[in-house]
């Protein structure tokens, strides 16, 4: 069984969800004892803002990013958040195949994701960012399902 390891920069979402429910936390006990309305509206803005930062990091980054995969000969299973999410478990067979695409970085090098296909939708994304063992997982799904195209 092949499972997947984490890089170091894939914990940094994490570290920023700490930070912020921190700084969120802070901020709501200045704003109970604030006896000016504009500065409690303020601190009700940026606590809004760092909410929806929060929201963004946990349902969209970390539940399709930060997953743990495991492979084995007949189906795979994946967990997100971190691998304390739902597990699911697919067969290969349910699988049309995979798909890759480069993203561009801001310091110009690339980062691969592959996406796993079912149904024309991209059903589980495995990030060379977040996999320290990405190339090993990719082979070995590349060994059992068929390569879509980029």
């Amino acid at each position: 069984m092949l499972t997947s390891q984490f890089r170091f920069p894939a914990y940094l979402p994490l570290i920023l969800v700490i930070f912020l429910v921190g700084f969120t936390l802070f901020i709501s006990s200045i704003a109970i004892g604030e006896d000016d309305l504009a500065a409690v509206f303020i601190y009700i803005g940026l606590c809004g803002f760092m909410l929806a930062v929060l929201a963004w990091l946990l349902l969209g980054e970390v539940r399709t990013k930060a997953i743990v995969i495991s492979l084995d000969d007949q189906s795979l299973t994946v967990r997100g958040y971190y691998g304390i999410g739902t597990i699911c478990q697919y067969s290969y067979s349910d699988f049309e195949g995979y798909t890759t695409s480069d993203l561009p970085t801001e310091s110009g090098g690339t980062y691969q994701y592959l996406y796993l296909m079912k149904n024309g939708a991209k059903v589980v994304k495995l990030s060379e960012f977040y996999h320290k063992n990405y190339e090993e997982l990719k082979q070995e799904i590349a060994s059992k399902l068929r390569f879509l195209g980029d």
